[in-house]
């Protein structure tokens, strides 16, 4: 991956590097981190890699971003909300999220 894609805002580079100080003694805040180690098919892979180079993040963002929609979605359907997208032509679908 090139500096640019690793360096754009909200892929995690920015939080890694070094601050200047400020002089101030006071502690930042830093949200903690887990390393996760997962398995994809070849084709989960290759849209990952494919979101990736389109949003210019790391891979490791496009999963971020996917677990954040997910957490959303599930969260408003937990709370009865209906998932619908709406094509362009203005027709509503309803979508159907199944659980196992």
């Amino acid at each position: 991956m090139n500096q640019a894609a690793e360096d754009t805002p909200g892929n995690g580079a920015d939080r890694a590097r070094a601050r200047p100080s400020t002089g101030s003694s006071r502690q930042v805040n830093r949200p903690e981190r887990s390393k996760i180690s997962i398995s994809l098919t070849g084709s989960a892979a290759a849209s990952v890699e494919e979101m990736a180079d389109q949003h210019r993040v790391s891979d490791g963002e496009v999963v971020r971003r996917a677990v954040a929609v997910f957490k959303f979605l599930n969260d408003e359907i937990s709370r009865g909300a209906v998932l619908k997208i709406q094509t362009p032509d203005g027709q509503s679908d309803r979508i159907q999220i199944l659980y196992t």
